[in-house]
């Protein structure tokens, strides 16, 4: 088995990890701080729904790891996680041999309870980095609630060693003598996701950062008014600590700039989130947006923009001014050419990202790393993700985090590994860990052998006599935090379950009656579930059907047929390839026509492939692991998984005149005119947001701009003397493409913007030209035009398809994901995946790795297998009187209905044991296997004692 090493614990490095280790490899992640996750845990909210959804990255099925949050899971039996921990220097072309230091870190994570005393004890306070601006810490600490590891550290560039930690530890977990360690490992394959650093915007005086107390880059405010920030939630100014009466946010602080001409591609969104969380909490407050282009071009970021209730000003600010009372004076030009100022109390910068990679990568001028275009390989067996190799946001984070981990899927063999001994009777064993007198346990008798304790994490070697001693294979643990336990319990390879009573309970509660009822409750409702018996894997279907044969289809069908995966590619038209066959070029360069073809010859050739043209899928019955569609021609597919990669279509323009005049043409159009067409002296307009970004499509169609940047730039390498206008809104030259919208410039294409209501005008009754309203000049300006080029948007045609099949769908009729954020690529519907145009709009590039992205997650589930969850909801079958409530009510479709027997039915692996069908079961047939009746019941007769 293959070991890889990931470089930076983000949430791209988590993806991988997860996809790698679930199918059986094994990781090691280190990561350079004293703690894991990276800038995503200083993130309380994610645009576009104002969500918290960490927990949502895992996937519908999985062992006992699945069920708790993605900040605390980092103990994976797959993975090993070394913070503190940094590469010297890489050996070898694989495998490789890494030389690591690991720095001192002050405490011993295997020995810290986390009890705080020694925070306590602390008499050194220090600025804190996870909350700058408005929060302190101690010089021993913990960055965040319940962190990764869960165990002090020591800044010891702050540290006195006074030694007052050393004297209250309980555990004498604290080593002030700690020393720099060299470790020297061997892995197959590195994957970097190292993530960005924040641009310091010190250097740009104009903005006074640091200089006025009122201003504030976008992550502190994040910090600042986060409910689990040092301020819970308020907003306070730092000068006084008062609230703020209005607040300006000003964008591409920097970037878009000489130091850094890269667009950062979250500071737009990120900006109006804060501004929206603002909103929804003090709507008293004035807050008003400077900026050049508003990129708001993922999915339903136009919408998200189009509901914020902010003062847009399209204006990159020049400079800051500090006036009375510590308030910001800024000075600007309205659309109209007018000076204006206006003050402030507070001014957020939207600060810009820098990548942040080790030497041993190959770069580009810009410091980002040289990558494959489909699998983002730098070096033969290293391999960059995340916003270390692009900026982006969460999703694509995500989504490259599962693209990256493919090409280790592959190569890994299948798991083997069976959940052996699941099936005898259990023996149960009760542990009561007080933690060295933390937890003050009252009298209950138990039903089952009880070893007392001072500190289980220390007498792992006597609480395995005790298990062997009683023929134990199932214990409860009463004690700390599970995210602090289960790697520990892990070693012992046994059934368990976790009573969290100190942090949940005693660290919770002062009154000693209420700890005492709240601890007996909890540990004899657990009792009473401890029969129930673990997971058993599910047979399930290994065959994948893809509906959609274009560029996304046929990626995720090559990927897995070299796998050795079974695929079904049902194509309704009478041949494969879709856009790709209409799309000759990246703003890259790539070839995407060529790259087409060569994907139709690999699937038309490979015989782990069936494909089907000319064929329909009428509907879909069955779940996860046992679908079956049924094709038009009457056939029916029986497949595992359903990937919808049904893409979508250019919107045919009803305005400008289109199809009046023959040089009035699309972008894909005027694309097979560039070779073609002498364009030398022609007037070439370009219009953008064609049928986007408008009442009938309230969204970006993401790939105009980029498009018409690179035929502009292609038509002025061969024709130096063509003069090219676009006429835009907003570009959205987002991330790398903004190099590209810079070269346009510097080769003297013109860009000209308008604004919503003042769309151009383009006549064709006599000659060609277009009529278009200048800001700068305040003035409507006639330009002759050769050809007039309509950027036009893409449409989701295929609408009443997805509704015909029961596949859920967004507001501008996409497939809608089950996480925006972190399941991108998963529907609600367990085991349909959705990918490319079917999802959102994309450029190829984003639609290849969506592809891939996609194939990672079923291959790791086909070799890992499915298992049911423990907490699921079953039938007692005698009850059950087959009214089907129950499975109407259901939203994974987890129940059916046994059509022989009359008695529902549950899909054990689909089941989310969300007590839904409990609830309206009018009978009592439907119960928990955690959470259930007797369990709740026991609970309510400790109450009435």
């Amino acid at each position: 088995m293959m070991r890889t090493l990931i470089v930076g614990s983000g949430i791209t490095g988590i993806v991988s990890a997860i996809d790698i280790a679930e199918s059986g490899g094994k990781v090691t992640i280190i990561e350079k701080n004293n703690y894991a996750t990276g800038t995503l845990a200083k993130l309380e909210r994610q645009f576009p729904n104002d969500a918290c959804g960490m927990c949502q990255i895992y996937p519908f099925t999985g062992e006992d790891i699945p069920q708790y949050c993605l900040r605390r899971i980092f103990f994976h039996k797959n993975v090993e996680i070394m913070t503190n921990t940094e590469i010297v220097d890489v050996k070898g072309e694989g495998p490789f041999n890494v030389i690591m230091k690991k720095n001192p870190r002050g405490v011993i994570i295997s020995r810290c309870i986390s009890c705080k005393k020694c925070e306590d004890v602390c008499p050194v306070y220090v600025d804190d980095e996870f909350n700058p601006v408005f929060g302190k810490r101690k010089a021993i600490y913990t960055d965040y609630p319940i962190p990764f590891p869960l165990s002090y550290s020591i800044d010891f560039k702050s540290c006195t060693r006074c030694g007052k930690c050393v004297e209250v530890c309980p555990t004498n977990a604290i080593d002030l003598d700690m020393k720099e360690e060299i470790i020297e490992m061997n892995f197959d394959r590195i994957i970097l996701t190292t993530g960005f650093e924040d641009v310091n915007p010190e250097y740009l005086k104009e903005y006074g950062y640091k200089r006025f107390k009122n201003v504030l880059t976008s992550i502190e405010f994040e910090r600042g008014i986060a409910f689990t920030g040092p301020n819970l939630g308020e907003i306070l100014r730092p000068s006084d600590r008062k609230r703020p009466e209005n607040i300006a946010f000003i964008q591409c602080v920097g970037s878009r700039d000489k130091k850094n001409p890269f667009c950062s591609f979250v500071c737009c969104m990120f900006a109006l989130k804060e501004i929206n969380l603002v909103k929804r909490f003090f709507p008293e407050i004035k807050t008003s947006i400077f900026y050049m282009d508003m990129r708001t071009f993922g999915k339903g970021y136009y919408r998200y923009q189009l509901k914020t209730d902010t003062e847009f000003i399209k204006q990159r600010v020049a400079s800051i001014q500090e006036v009375e009372n510590n308030n910001l004076l800024i000075k600007y030009e309205d659309e109209e050419g007018k000076i204006k100022e206006k003050t402030f109390e507070l001014v957020v910068l939207s600060i810009g990202q820098v990548p942040n990679l080790p030497n041993f990568v190959s770069k580009d001028e810009y410091g980002y790393p040289l990558v494959n275009f489909i699998n983002s390989e730098n070096k033969k067996g290293i391999f960059v993700a995340g916003s270390s190799s692009y900026p982006k946001d969460i999703m694509d984070a995500v989504i490259e985090g599962h693209s990256v981990a493919l090409d280790i899927l592959k190569i890994n063999g299948t798991k083997k590994e069976k959940m052996e001994g699941r099936k005898v009777e259990r023996k149960v064993g009760i542990i009561l860990c007080d933690c060295f007198g933390l937890i003050d346990y009252p009298d209950i008798e138990f039903n089952y052998d009880t070893l007392r304790m001072k500190d289980f994490c220390q007498n792992i070697d006597s609480v395995r006599e005790w298990i062997k001693e009683k023929g134990i294979n199932t214990i409860l643990l009463s004690a700390c935090s599970k995210y602090f336990l289960t790697p520990i319990l892990s070693g012992l390879d046994i059934d368990y379950e976790i009573a969290d009573v100190r942090e949940q309970v005693v660290f919770n509660n002062s009154d000693k009656n209420g700890i005492e009822y709240l601890i007996a409750s909890r540990l004899k409702m657990i009792e009473n579930r401890m029969e129930i018996q673990g997971q058993e894997e599910v047979e399930f279907l290994k065959d994948v059907a893809i509906i959609g044969g274009g560029i996304a289809g046929l990626t995720v069908a090559k990927e897995l047929s070299d796998s050795g995966v079974n695929v079904h590619i049902i194509e309704k038209k009478d041949k494969l390839g879709g856009n790709g066959l209409k799309v000759k070029k990246h703003i890259t360069g790539f070839d995407i026509y060529e790259h087409t073809l060569d994907l139709i010859n690999f699937v038309k050739n490979n015989k782990n492939i069936n494909i089907l043209l000319n064929s329909n899928v009428e509907g879909i019955k069955g779940g996860l692991g046992d679908f079956r569609i049924k094709i038009d021609n009457g056939e029916e597919i029986k497949a595992g998984f359903i990937v919808l990669s049904t893409g979508a279509s250019e919107y045919k323009p009803k305005e400008y005149n289109y199809g009046k005049n023959r040089n009035i043409m699309t972008q894909i159009e005027f694309e097979d005119l560039i070779e073609k067409e002498d364009f030398k002296n022609k007037n070439i307009i370009m219009i953008q947001c064609v049928g986007s970004r408008n009442n009938e499509a309230k969204y970006c169609s993401r790939v105009c701009c980029s498009k018409a940047i690179m035929n502009a730039i292609r038509i002025k390498e061969k024709y130096s003397d063509a003069n090219i206008f676009v006429l835009y809104r907003d570009m959205m030259s987002y991330g790398t493409r903004e190099v590209y919208y810079k070269k346009a410039r510097e080769m003297g294409v013109i860009f000209l913007r308008f604004k919503e209501g003042r769309e151009p005008d383009v006549i064709s009754d006599n000659g060609l030209f277009v009529r278009v309203f200048d800001e700068v000049l305040n003035d409507s300006i006639e330009i002759n035009a050769d050809y007039v080029i309509l950027s036009t948007g893409i449409r989701q045609e295929n609408t009443d398809f997805y509704k015909k099949l029961g596949i859920e769908i967004d507001e501008d009729g996409f497939v809608k994901e089950a996480n925006v954020k972190f399941k991108p690529l998963e529907t609600p519907r367990p085991g349909i995946y959705v990918c490319g145009l079917a999802h959102s709009p994309r450029d190829t590039y984003e639609t290849i790795r969506q592809a891939r992205g996609v194939a990672a997650i079923i291959l790791s589930l086909i070799k890992k297998g499915i298992y049911e969850k423990k907490r699921i909801s079953f039938t007692k079958e005698r009850f059950c009187s087959g009214c089907g409530f129950c499975v109407d009510v259901c939203p994974y479709n987890a129940r059916y209905l046994d059509d022989e027997r009359k008695v529902s039915i549950v899909y054990t692996h689909l089941c989310q044991g969300c007590g839904t069908c409990v609830g309206v079961c009018p009978s009592g047939a439907a119960d928990m296997k955690e959470m259930g009746y007797n369990e709740i019941f026991s609970g309510i007769e400790i109450l009435k004692k």
